[in-house]
């Protein structure tokens, strides 16, 4: 363990709430401020809405289908599709964030933008499994750059993608897929 703290490349953070030393690394360091420098910038774009048409017939499909938004729901649909180029929906398990994100995609899909979703290896979230290779997520990004290409396998992202992640609270890089 000394050879560790010893390490140039590791970075002291002080004691956590239960008195526990704890400490990251140079390099996770550097990726936490792309992803910050990433979030601002994407954040600050407003060219990713959803028109109200679409808007009302994802919902309304949802209708037929037996599935009401309830009014948290609804004000997290209207958030997500809305302008901004980041937008992030956070809530307790089994709230519905994922059967939401399922007609969010498919008003995305109506204004005619390609969504892709972040998610646990082997793991769909319900309101996606409807699609194959569709997922959805708490964590929306709307893609105006070919930065995150390597993750999207079948195509480079553009202005017309929107990806979203789901579970991001248990979402580590290393065992993360696109689809």
């Amino acid at each position: 363990m000394s050879a560790v703290r010893a390490s140039p490349e590791l970075v002291a953070l002080g004691k956590d709430g239960r008195d526990q030393e704890r400490f990251t690394s140079r390099d996770m360091i550097a990726v936490e401020a792309r992803l910050e420098r990433a979030g601002d910038e994407l954040g600050a774009r407003a060219e990713h809405g959803v028109a109200d048409r679409h808007r009302s017939q994802a919902i309304g499909a949802a209708e037929a289908r037996g599935f009401a938004l309830s009014g948290e729901q609804r004000d997290a649909f209207d958030h997500i599709t809305g302008g901004e180029g980041l937008a992030a929906v956070v809530g307790y398990a089994g709230t519905g964030k994922s059967a939401m994100l399922g007609v969010a995609r498919e008003a995305w899909e109506g204004q005619g933008y390609t969504v892709r979703g972040r998610h646990q290896s082997g793991r769909r979230p319900q309101g996606f499994r409807e699609k194959p290779g569709k997922t959805g997520g708490v964590c929306l990004q709307r893609s105006a750059s070919g930065r995150a290409g390597r993750r999207y396998p079948k195509a480079r992202p553009s202005i017309r993608h929107v990806g979203v992640c789901d579970h991001t609270g248990s979402n580590r890089p290393a065992n993360s897929r696109w689809s």
